[in-house]
């Protein structure tokens, strides 16, 4: 396909030849009434420069490549809405498909976005060297318009610019789309998509990102740090879990991404694919430590585990660094000296409460069986179930004691 820029060694000879007027290169030479189609904006010999370009292009869509026989179109590479000209250096030679590829809003193009093949050739022009939006094509069988934008983010269109204001594109800068993602005129299969897939993780790989298009096997990893006894569920105790390795398949560094989660205490991580095993550490309260180790599989690439952790002991904190003046040394001397008193009576009342929930439990099915069959009191039932809730909550409190003071009760 011809380059239209290294073609024209000697324009005025081009001009020559088709007839084309010099000033017509300038909206400004010309009126409403002399203008191709009477609207002011195409030129009087643009009949004329349509030819010259097919002619330039070998009769290549400047895309595509595909061959049109000169019955294609003539894109303004910048619009004349935006100070643009009619000079050959502006002017590029599309099929119907692809030109409606870059404006797909215009309803007088009789192109369709759906046929144009999702990438360009090897030999498309810079100015409209663009990769077709995925929910633009029939065939698509991958989302990637997620993945695409990313990598528009870290990239800013060049020669392309205009181009990349279609909505039907992508707004990536015309190197990385010559260089990485061209195909051979016609192609639109499904191995084109999977390769343009393949390149784009690379590409994102290569920026530190990890793809999120739904065929990736991207890793995913959820801890669960609960903090263990009835403290441990009110506490404003945030355990941390961290990623102290992860090993892949290959010689590539891992990517390793935090994702944020509703809860403090549920810690989510997200590994790109080539990652088959990764080390968490869980650290609790009191700097306990635990150590997990997941491995993941292209079958199972997302998995959770749960990390019951303990909360910072209140001896640790009361009696730690907080006795350095007279205020925290009468904080720590209260703390145990109710120590001494409160123990064993939240202790004692634990065992007897224990004791009374399991004989209320039973009197309370009794009665309720009682009251159902055998014509017994609801009153009794219904007070006998109000002693074992009071008791279940008086148990409640003295483990919260317990813990207080630093005995484990084992939940």
């Amino acid at each position: 396909m011809g380059n239209i820029k290294e073609t024209i060694k000697n324009e005025e000879s081009v001009y020559r030849q088709f007839d084309i007027h010099k000033q017509n290169d300038y909206v400004k030479n010309y009126n409403e009434k002399e203008s191709y189609f009477g609207d002011g904006r195409y030129p009087p010999d643009w009949k004329q420069r349509r030819e010259a370009v097919w002619w330039l292009q070998e009769n290549q869509c400047g895309r595509c490549g595909r061959d049109h026989n000169a019955r294609g179109h003539v894109h303004h590479i910048r619009p004349l809405s935006e100070q643009g000209t009619n000079k050959f250096s502006n002017l590029i030679g599309l099929c119907a498909d692809c030109h409606k590829l870059l404006h797909p809003d215009v309803q007088d193009l009789n192109g369709d976005c759906k046929k144009a093949p999702l990438v360009p050739c090897s030999a498309a022009e810079e100015e409209v060297a663009i990769i077709k939006k995925d929910q633009f094509s029939e065939s698509a069988s991958v989302q990637l318009d997620v993945d695409f934008n990313r990598l528009a983010a870290t990239s800013s269109p060049g020669k392309n610019r205009y181009a990349t204001a279609s909505p039907a594109v992508y707004g990536l800068d015309e190197e990385i789309v010559k260089d990485h993602f061209t195909a051979e005129p016609y192609r639109d299969t499904q191995s084109v998509r999977q390769e343009v897939r393949k390149t784009l993780e690379n590409q994102l790989h290569q920026r530190g990102y990890i793809p999120r298009n739904s065929e990736y096997k991207m890793r995913e990893l959820i801890v669960n740090t609960p903090v263990k006894g009835i403290l441990g569920k009110v506490i404003k105790f945030e355990p941390t879990a961290a990623i102290a390795d992860a090993q892949t398949t290959g010689e590539v560094e891992p990517i390793i991404q935090t994702r944020e989660t509703d809860s403090s205490r549920v810690h989510k991580f997200v590994f790109s694919a080539d990652v088959i095993q990764a080390t968490i550490t869980v650290i609790g309260g009191d700097t306990e430590t635990h150590i997990k180790v997941v491995r993941f599989t292209d079958e199972e690439p997302a998995t959770s585990i749960s990390v019951p952790v303990s909360r910072p002991s209140s001896k640790k904190v009361i009696l730690g660094p907080l006795a350095k003046d007279a205020l925290s040394r009468i904080r720590a001397l209260f703390y145990m000296l109710s120590g001494v008193i409160l123990v064993p009576i939240a202790g004692l009342t634990l065992i007897l409460g224990v004791l009374g929930i399991y004989g209320l439990g039973l009197l309370s099915i009794g009665s309720i069986l009682s009251a159902l069959f055998l014509d017994g009191s609801w009153s009794d039932a219904i007070t006998t179930m109000g002693g074992f809730v009071l008791l279940f909550f008086i148990s409640g409190i003295c483990s919260s004691v317990l813990e207080y003071y630093g005995i484990d009760m084992g939940y």
